[in-house]
């Protein structure tokens, strides 16, 4: 991979966590239930549709080879789960769609450097950079419920340093209003 790849893929991630925020705002409006509940999303293969007829299916794909596997999935039951949750429970799914994104956009964001620099033979200097330890702590957190393991004793003191310490935020000219990242309390 480039460097052009590179970017390419991060901008990538980055459209893909908009457009996953704007579909989530559009989810929770309740203008949207009428058009979710119309709506079937198609899976092929190769290939993701949203159609609102069934008969549409077949005229879609017509001239495709089979067997073609199409799967349609109803997008009404999502509607009415969203249409019957209380307040609470559209917090929750807020919170929890959002997570997910965030979870992707970290996630994938630390890998897809990590693995440039080591396809560039420039993973040295990534580990190298001062916020490394805090990166690669918030990607593993992600990937693993928000649990927080070290290698070893050493590098909890850094981290700890870092969190506690409220060195990442003077370093980076952030402000620390507490030990909170979104709904989640970092304890060390």
């Amino acid at each position: 991979m480039n460097k052009q790849e590179l970017i390419s893929q991060l901008n990538n991630i980055q459209n893909n966590f908009m457009l996953g925020l704007a579909a989530l705002g559009l989810l929770l409006r309740e203008d949207s239930f009428s058009v979710l509940e119309s709506l079937l999303c198609v899976l092929t293969d190769s290939s993701i549709s949203f159609i609102s007829d069934t008969s549409q299916i077949h005229e879609q794909f017509k001239g495709v080879q089979f067997p073609l596997k199409v799967a349609p999935y109803p997008l009404a039951e999502a509607a009415k789960y969203i249409k019957d949750s209380d307040k609470r429970q559209r917090e929750n799914i807020q919170r929890e769609f959002f997570m997910m994104l965030l979870e992707v956009l970290l996630k994938e964001s630390f890998e897809v450097i990590k693995n440039y620099c080591q396809n560039s033979n420039k993973l040295h200097l990534f580990k190298q950079q001062d916020w490394y330890d805090f990166a690669r702590i918030v990607r593993n957190c992600l990937s693993h419920n928000f649990l927080v393991e070290y290698k070893n004793n050493q590098e909890k003191k850094k981290i700890t340093h870092l969190l506690e310490g409220k060195e990442l935020y003077s370093r980076y000219g952030w402000q620390a209003s507490s030990n909170k990242l979104f709904w989640y309390r970092w304890s060390t």
